[in-house]
């Protein structure tokens, strides 16, 4: 009996692992919303509408504009990709632009699309060339402790990230810190967190890469430049 007991535990183990295995999670998704929201932009409205009840109402309309996005992560290869899945249009809302897409290899080499501005913008580089000021401030993010952090030189861009979650990822090219970005104000825009789920569908994942690991066609800068550019819109709509 006592054979035949080791015998039933071994393949009860050789099930578990079996099983376990086929439940891991490689990829996880998390969802983001985007409206055209920042504290840039909420400062420059109160300076144009006076009337505290007219200023409410057209923020309230500026946040039914909303941009829908998707990061997928991929934990065995390290790669990610961040995707403008739709958008959802407000009649009298005008948005500078949005990001299309950023895919990150894993080796922390990024390239992405946006349109700015009625122009596309393509840019390249590498997750080690941002120089992320971590802040001592923090607050709860859905029930995650998160850290706030800002770009070098760059005091219009603002992320909160969780150490929670082991990634370097986060929303379109604000990436490269200890943590998953769950909330991003930058110049014209506030994305938020929606959710995160987990899933192991390699195919889909692989069809992204294969769509979106390439080059586009036209003149491709750094994520320096780009944030340059808005960085001088930005100043140049402070003084007006």
């Amino acid at each position: 009996m006592k054979k035949n007991y080791s015998i039933f535990l071994l393949l009860s183990l050789t099930v578990y692992c079996s099983l376990h295995a086929q439940s891991e999670k490689n990829i996880i998704k998390i969802s983001y919303i985007m409206t055209p929201l920042s504290p840039n932009v909420l400062s420059m409205l109160k300076q144009q509408i006076q009337d505290p009840q007219q200023y409410q109402e057209f923020v309230s309309l500026m946040e039914k504009h909303k941009c829908f996005y998707s990061l997928y992560i991929n934990h065995k290869t390290r790669e990610s990709i961040f995707l403008l899945d739709s958008i959802l249009a407000q009649p009298g809302v005008a948005s500078p632009g949005q990001l299309e897409y950023v895919y990150t290899g894993k080796d922390g080499q990024f390239i992405g699309k946006e349109i700015f501005l009625q122009s596309d913008v393509i840019f390249e580089d590498n997750l080690n060339n941002i120089e992320w000021e971590i802040l001592d401030e923090t607050k709860i993010i859905n029930g995650y402790t998160c850290q706030n952090a800002k770009i070098k030189n760059n005091p219009d861009v603002s992320v909160w990230f969780t150490g929670d979650i082991a990634t370097n990822r986060g929303v379109g090219y604000f990436q490269g810190l200890f943590g998953l970005v769950l909330e991003a104000n930058d110049f014209f825009s506030n994305t938020y967190l929606v959710s995160l789920e987990s899933n192991d569908d390699i195919k889909e994942f692989e069809e992204l890469v294969e769509k979106y690991n390439k080059k586009p066609k036209g003149e491709i800068i750094s994520l320096k430049e780009v944030l340059a550019s808005k960085q001088n819109i930005i100043k140049t709509l402070k003084i007006e």
